[in-house]
């Protein structure tokens, strides 16, 4: 089967390959040591969030002190290319030495036996002081693959001036949504939307989430089918179809225009689901005193939101495997988490610099509640090998939320099409 996704991983590479110095993709054969030979060595640590590359470099720094004979490089690569820099990496056998993934794009790398597996390197750092639900996305076959590093869950973001002038409270449960949005319709406040929602391209930070409260999943467990042969995920489309076409809370997908965290910091919604990850952008808002967080309102079952983060992972045919596995159980440590709970906005998966999170989003009270009920009750972001299926689960919705399928029509489309995508791994 290795063999199988490591062709797949090579042949969705363009046939023009970006050219990675060896230095960038591993470091060269004179570097190669163990981080306590004495010999120096420079390792690249690949990330796609410019944001947090400050805080990335000062982490390096506080490692190379105590590792003066190893330099960490970090390279930024934005979103949009990422993911094909890496699969050019794989194509050439030099993957970066340290890799950041997500759960969407890990499992084939690790399939592949390309990502070094880190069990015994953690054997001595109590794991217990990460997040579960993110360690989970990380761990195959009982063996961790990436460190847990930050995290997040969605949170629904709310407006207090309009749910004022609207006369509606923040709901608790789809009920009370109904009712709360309805009434934001009906005061007919110029510029406002009720509920800006990406219901059909908001997966992550939408549409999964009512899955997941109705009892259902995107995926089913064995990962060889769609998650949508659950009756459960029906009611959850048609419930999100209903606040659509039938109360017309929401936008349809093509009327939608914009990014809800964008639209909540206008100030031209009452309610937006977001993820936690957007909160200083809230924080910075010229509105900001005018917003408040809270739980997700709650469906059939406790589950609320899905829960997500990123994980460091090392190449297994990294040039520097020592060093690169020595700079990963530097980022166990609280030096490395504080920096990173203080200096990149982030939720370190580390669970004990919570309250460092917090504190820099003071004015959202009500966000330890939410981050403590997706660390006890959240849904694992789903994670699979094969690759496409979210898009086409994309595409079909986006056709059932503008109406123009059935939401019975689209069930069973998405239960066709993702099944025979997952099925070809």
């Amino acid at each position: 089967m290795k063999s199988k996704v490591l062709k797949r991983i090579i042949a969705g590479v363009a046939v023009s390959v970006i050219s990675l110095s060896i230095v960038g993709c591993g470091g060269s054969k004179d570097d190669k040591e163990k981080d306590n030979s004495g010999k120096k060595a420079e390792i690249t640590f690949a990330l796609w969030d410019q944001a947090q590359a400050p805080a990335m470099e000062k982490i390096a720094s506080e490692f190379t002190k105590e590792n003066p004979n190893i330099k960490v490089k970090i390279e930024v690569t934005p979103w949009g290319e990422y993911w094909t820099k890496l699969e050019t990496g794989a194509q050439a056998d030099k993957l970066p030495d340290v890799i950041t993934y997500n759960a969407s794009n890990i499992e084939k790398y690790v399939d592949a036996g390309m990502i070094e597996d880190l069990t015994d390197t953690l054997k001595d750092v109590d794991l217990n002081q990460f997040i579960e639900p993110v360690k989970n996305i990380y761990t195959f076959d009982e063996k961790l693959y990436a460190l847990p590093r930050d995290w997040d869950t969605i949170c629904l973001a709310y407006n207090k001036k309009i749910l004022e002038t609207a006369g509606a409270e923040v709901p608790t449960n789809w009920d009370e949504l109904v009712t709360a949005t309805t009434k934001v319709k009906e005061a007919n406040i110029e510029g406002v939307t009720p509920f800006y929602f990406g219901v059909a391209n908001e997966t992550y930070t939408g549409t999964w989430n009512f899955i997941a409260q109705a009892g259902g999943s995107v995926l089913d467990t064995s990962k060889n089918q769609s998650g949508y042969h659950n009756p459960a995920n029906k009611d959850a489309v048609q419930f999100m179809y209903d606040l659509v076409q039938k109360y017309k809370v929401i936008p349809t997908p093509s009327e939608a225009e914009g990014w809800p965290v964008a639209i909540m910091s206008e100030g031209k919604s009452a309610f937006a689901y977001i993820g936690t990850y957007a909160l200083n952008t809230l924080k910075d808002s010229p509105i900001a005193d005018q917003l408040g967080v809270a739980l997700l309102p709650k469906g059939k079952t406790d589950t609320r939101a899905l829960v997500h983060g990123t994980g460091t992972a090392v190449s297994a045919k990294s040039e520097n495997k020592e060093a690169a596995l020595e700079f990963v159980k530097f980022l166990t440590t609280d030096i490395a988490n504080k920096i990173l709970a203080e200096d990149a906005g982030v939720l370190p998966a580390k669970i004990n610099m919570a309250d460092l999170y917090y504190e820099s989003l003071s004015q959202f009270p009500e966000l330890k509640e939410v981050i403590e009920d997706a660390n006890k009750n959240g849904q694992m972001h789903p994670r699979a090998v094969a690759t496409g299926w979210e898009q086409k689960e994309i595409e079909i919705m986006t056709e059932v939320y503008n109406g123009t399928i059935s939401v019975d029509d689209g069930i069973n489309k998405v239960t066709e099409e993702v099944d025979a995508i997952l099925q070809r791994k």
